[in-house]
């Protein structure tokens, strides 16, 4: 009698579960047909927004090329779902101009020289010479007050001066999220326009083709990143608990993925990262206690993995990096404190190859030690183990495994195969 109760309990309760679910709206978005109809960002911000005020739910875009003036903006509880490889968000051709008059930190207006191109609901990055990364202005064009006038969302980071050379452009990124929540990403293409007239930079603290900032537990799934004039796929400003699989990042100009500014607490697993303009893999400040495993990093312009200050406590498993410039691996010097190290991070079972193209001007290591080693260490990083992975090369190489800075402490090498190679490691001294 109890066992039946309980059963019959159970089957009450698994349908009102499953209705609830089921209650949360889809809104359908397509060129031709959908709930929703249009081809570009408009109509998919329009459907994203309508699911996220009614708390939640999904919104499905059909295939079809989509143009983007602005960023697709993430929100809190939406699903967005596109058609593997087949729902495209494309970045038309970008511009730039002068600023006409300073900008004071906190300011909303801007006066451009030449407002020619520029478009209300454009976004824009508002920068000059002084500053970088988190120093730019990211917002949107909000209001016309003059011919060449405008109102942004967002306060001016920082004063902008002429003098500075001070410039808008409308760079934009794909897909972004900023202080999202319980969201999802899946099974969208975001086509950039690096190598086309007009393209701009957008360097990865405040864009990327997928950009999120101060999110937590977004999953982000089976996208594709191409040609981005920046970062593929970036995270900042302490997002967690953030999933990043099967992704696809590559011809980008920049960076293929970019985890940074004490992000923690995530999973970076199955993504391909090939044939991008600088680093595949770039961990960037403070990032803890993320796996990063089972990623293709091949073909890239700069070295494989690049990790540096305060980036502590991960986990490098079963990732294949081959083939990339400089080196597989890079600890940057990023302070001379030992404080500030990439302490405690642990690769295992990983394969680190022939990564011997030339190194780059822009490049993070030193001129020295390109080519010399499958893995660079530079600086006071203490405490890594290196466990059971594969290092090496196709054919003999006068270098060794391990390239180690003699500030570099308690290095543990555990069961690694080597290839190839005569040295284990060498020491190395930063000048």
């Amino acid at each position: 009698m109890v066992r039946q109760i309980i059963i019959t309990l159970i089957g009450i309760l698994v349908p009102v579960a499953a209705s609830a679910q089921t209650a949360r709206p889809i809104v359908r978005v397509g060129i031709d047909n959908g709930d929703r109809r249009g081809r570009d960002q408009r109509v998919i911000q329009a459907a994203i927004d309508y699911v996220a005020n009614l708390g939640g739910g999904t919104v499905e875009i059909a295939a079809g090329r989509y143009s983007l003036r602005n960023a697709v903006q993430l929100r809190n509880n939406v699903h967005i779902v596109g058609v593997p490889e087949k729902s495209v968000l494309v970045i038309g051709p970008g511009r730039k101009a002068a600023l006409a008059k300073d900008v004071a930190k906190g300011a909303t207006e801007i006066t451009l020289v030449d407002a020619a191109g520029f478009e209300l609901g454009d976004a824009i990055a508002l920068e000059d010479k002084a500053g970088h990364g988190f120093e730019v202005t990211t917002a949107t064009l909000i209001a016309r007050l003059g011919p060449k006038s405008f109102r942004i969302s967002q306060p001016a980071e920082n004063d902008y001066l002429v003098a500075r050379k001070a410039e808008v452009k409308h760079a934009i990124s794909g897909i972004a999220g900023v202080n999202v929540k319980n969201a999802s990403i899946k099974s969208l293409t975001v086509e950039g326009n690096h190598g086309t007239p007009g393209s701009e930079y957008l360097g990865g603290c405040r864009g990327g083709g997928v950009y999120l900032f101060g999110c937590e537990n977004v999953l982000v799934s089976g996208c594709i990143v191409r040609k981005f004039n920046g970062d593929a796929i970036s995270f900042q400003k302490k997002c967690t608990k953030l999933t990043i699989e099967q992704c696809l990042c590559e011809d980008n100009f920049n960076v293929g993925l970019h985890p940074g500014s004490g992000s923690h607490d995530c999973i970076v697993r199955k993504n391909t990262l090939r044939k991008n303009g600088y680093v595949g893999l770039f961990v960037c400040v403070g990032v803890r206690k993320v796996l990063f495993e089972d990623n293709d990093i091949t073909n890239n312009a700069g070295c494989g993995i690049s990790i540096g200050f305060n980036d502590t406590d991960n986990l490098f498993r079963l990732n294949r990096v081959i083939n990339n410039a400089e080196t597989g691996v890079l600890f940057r010097r990023d302070s001379p404190e030992a404080k500030h190290g990439a302490h405690r991070n642990v690769f295992e079972k990983n394969v680190i190859k022939d990564n011997l193209g030339p190194r780059l001007d822009k490049s993070n290591s030193r001129a020295s030690s390109a080519g010399k080693a499958c893995v660079v260490i530079e600086g006071a990083h203490h405490d890594l183990t290196f466990r059971d992975n594969d290092l090496g090369f196709s054919r003999p190489h006068a270098g060794s495994a391990f390239l180690l800075d003699t500030e570099a402490s308690n290095l543990q090498l555990l069961g690694n195969r080597l290839h190839h190679l005569e040295n284990l490691k060498q020491p190395y001294r930063t000048p």
